[in-house]
């Protein structure tokens, strides 16, 4: 059973999630242990164990707190600005600004995006409730902005776009450019290419194109139990 949440509990909770993710960067995912992770926080591993019994829980919460960021972040991206580019740009900077000083972690969190079944994966039953909040967020942001779609692909969009950025932040782990500045010129050409292609979906000739692309969505969410979320 999950502990109570107070003011203390949730002090102690933050107190071991910074913990471990100091150890994660300097030992690595895999070698940090739930015990080094008591002993650095000052606890007995019983009690750390109370708040959290692996440590997929505790990158679960990270996972979480990150969330619960930029869902604070996310209404100044919408008030700054109705364009859809500056918009994603924006959404995506910020998730790449709060990721960067975990770089290490999320290079080794990549590994299990392909495995479905992973706890840990973006695409798991674990990450559901984190999954939907960023497709939320992503809708938040094409809502309002001045980017024009056809009506049979427009409710698919928020979740394409949230593919697209999972393939923005597995290139970003893997740059090793200065500062990561080939992501950023890839956020900046990918999205105008992304922009021209959506809104030609509008046109009357492209109905075909658009129904076809809804159905790929759908076949591909619903490749396994585990990406079903009924969006």
């Amino acid at each position: 059973m999950p502990p109570k949440k107070t003011a203390k509990s949730e002090a102690t909770q933050s107190h071991i999630l910074a913990t471990a993710l100091e150890l994660f960067q300097t030992h690595g995912f895999d070698k940090t242990t739930m015990r080094m992770i008591a002993s650095e926080a000052g606890m007995s591993l019983g009690a750390a164990y109370y708040y959290f019994r692996t440590k997929d829980e505790l990158v679960l919460h990270f996972y979480a707190h990150t969330g619960a960021e930029a869902r604070d972040h996310n209404w100044e991206i919408v008030a700054a600005s109705k364009d859809f580019q500056q918009r994603m740009a924006a959404l995506i900077e910020f998730k790449l600004a709060q990721m960067a000083p975990f770089r290490a972690l999320t290079t080794v969190l990549a590994r299990h995006a392909a495995d479905w079944s992973h706890p840990l994966s973006p695409f798991s039953p674990n990450t559901k409730p984190v999954r939907d909040e960023a497709i939320a967020l992503i809708e938040q942001a094409l809502e309002g902005s001045n980017l024009k779609a056809n009506a049979v692909i427009r409710p698919h969009l928020a979740r394409i776009l949230w593919l697209y950025q999972m393939g923005v932040i597995l290139f970003w782990v893997n740059d090793a450019s200065a500062n990561q500045q080939r992501t950023r010129e890839l956020i900046s050409v990918s999205l105008g290419l992304i922009q021209k292609l959506i809104q030609a979906t509008a046109l009357p000739f492209m109905g075909g194109i658009s129904q076809a692309a809804a159905r790929i969505v759908e076949l591909a969410t619903s490749a396994a139990p585990a990406a079903e979320d009924g969006r």
